[in-house]
């Protein structure tokens, strides 16, 4: 049995490490990696619950796979409901366990995505695409994005491309590690477009999500954020 190690990064941080066959894993707040302290074997396999973006070291002879659970168990590694699989690329999963969205996209190489609704027909992607699993509703999609500006969270950047509202409050939560309390259908069924700057702090960006949202209004006591 190969010698697991955790790597936990808590809300309002951001972390690089570099795993022992030199890929270079960026992990987002509120995340959690999981992954051999020496690769061993024909594989490189490792376990993520958050956001991840990486940059992997080719070995042609062992594949990278990321493979995504709701529920990371190391002593007993459960099925994963996906699995993204590079030989050398630059690619991010974002997989929270609070998320019904599971996405993986690509910005450089080539990577081929496995879930247990497409496990005989695994999905090949190419830079600036994507696969959004939706655990909720069981469906796989495939979509051309512009996966830069997706992994701009690295330097501190918050990116929204047609996102909902409960998706925003839920990134906004574990990047300034505040609680965020709100009436869920009152802004559902809505998407929204936006960026934010690194130097931009919390009430920074409520007020310019107070401008963009029509009807919204909200108030701040001690880390909790109430919006209505």
């Amino acid at each position: 049995e190969p010698e697991w190690t955790e790597c936990f990064v808590p809300n309002g941080e951001r972390k690089q490490i570099t795993l022992s066959d030199g890929s270079v894993v960026w992990l987002n707040s509120g995340s959690l990696l999981v992954y051999a302290a020496k690769f061993e074997g024909n594989k490189r396999a490792i376990y993520l619950n958050g956001e991840a973006s990486f940059n992997v070291a080719k070995d042609p002879e062992k594949p990278f796979i990321v493979k995504v659970n709701e529920d990371i168990e190391i002593k007993v590694l459960k099925t994963s409901h996906m699995d993204v699989e590079a030989l050398g690329t630059v690619f991010n999963v974002e997989a929270y366990s609070d998320s019904e969205l599971t996405v993986a996209t690509l910005e450089e190489g080539k990577v081929r995505v496995s879930t247990d609704l497409t496990a005989d027909k695994p999905i090949i992607l190419h830079p600036d695409e994507q696969v959004v699993y939706n655990s909720l509703l069981r469906t796989v999609s495939k979509e051309v994005v512009d996966a830069g500006k997706i992994m701009q969270w690295k330097h501190g950047y918050l990116t929204f491309q047609g996102a909902s509202f409960d998706y925003i409050v839920k990134t906004i939560e574990r990047r300034f590690d505040v609680t965020i309390n709100y009436e869920t259908g009152k802004f559902a069924g809505r998407s929204f477009t936006m960026k934010f700057r690194p130097d931009e702090g919390l009430n920074q960006v409520l007020d310019i999500l107070k401008e963009m949202v029509n009807g919204l209004n909200y108030r701040i006591k001690d880390n909790v954020i109430y919006i209505n």
